[in-house]
């Protein structure tokens, strides 16, 4: 569910970036670039989000580990 959600929004965001550049984007194929390098250069924005992403959630993990695991421990040693 949650990877069908971030697939959802990058999707959006790529579709709007390429909506918004398209003028950009017949320039540079007309000035002789390929539509693979184009198509690099636009697919480079998810990576670099995806990456982002990836060392947050690990920075975050690992900062939250040992808090959560003693709160639910706590928690349900009350139960």
């Amino acid at each position: 569910m949650f990877l069908s959600l971030t697939f959802i929004l990058l999707f959006v965001l790529l579709k709007r970036i390429i909506k918004l550049e398209i003028k950009e984007i017949g320039t540079l194929y007309a000035l002789g670039y390929t539509k693979t390098e184009i198509q690099k250069h636009y697919l480079f924005y998810p990576i670099i989000i995806s990456l982002f992403g990836t060392i947050l959630g690990t920075l975050f993990t690992l900062i939250l580990q040992k808090p959560l695991t003693d709160y639910y421990v706590f928690t349900l040693t009350f139960l």
